[in-house]
């Protein structure tokens, strides 16, 4: 008895050994190989220059409400995408009065996956006011993004969503930008 006993504490020990060495060797190649030579292995292989989506949100302009405006908050602006336009709407005062300005454009999903705004009204308190005007005062006075080009003859706002960083070098492109069916597809990709 004590003979089958012994051996079995024997396999036990060279297991044990074997476990022991295969974790060092484990380890050892963990800690040769260099980090760089794993992030290119990993790293998917893109000849051109192309979007490369990686994933996909959607959204409905109630969502794509609230995530505006919490980014603008401290802001006296509002953004409202409504069925089938975008209103942006600020307010300031003028001797003693509250005044509302309102600006109303028309969004469109551009073929390259960047959103024109077209506008069609613009007005100041009561009175409605020469859009293309506006825009040229609005693109000679603010400091916008590089990404917002103001096209004052053309009586639009392109925002260029692929100028648009998120992350490292990540970009968004718009897919679908239909507000009536209240459908809004955005993708993120490099």
């Amino acid at each position: 008895m004590t003979g089958k006993s012994i051996n079995i504490w024997k396999w036990l020990f060279f297991i044990l050994i074997g476990a022991i060495l295969f974790f060092f060797l484990i380890l050892f190649f963990l800690v040769s190989t260099s980090k760089e030579d794993t992030d290119e292995e990993q790293a998917p292989v893109s000849d051109n220059d192309e979007f490369q989506e990686y994933f996909s949100v959607q959204l409905t302009r109630t969502q794509l409400n609230q995530l505006l405006n919490e980014q603008i908050e401290a802001e006296n602006v509002d953004i409202n995408f409504g069925e089938n336009n975008a209103r942006i709407t600020s307010g300031f005062q003028f001797m003693g009065r509250s005044i509302e300005a309102e600006m109303e454009f028309e969004p469109q999903a551009l073929e390259d996956g960047n959103i024109a705004l077209v506008q069609r009204n613009v007005s100041l308190g009561n009175f409605s006011l020469p859009g293309s005007e506006v825009l040229a005062l609005m693109d000679s006075q603010a400091d916008l993004p590089d990404y917002v080009d103001i096209q004052s003859e053309q009586g639009q706002i392109l925002i260029s969503l692929d100028q648009l960083e998120v992350g490292d070098d990540y970009h968004i492109q718009a897919d679908t930008f239909q507000l009536a069916q209240d459908d809004i597809e955005l993708s993120v990709g490099k």
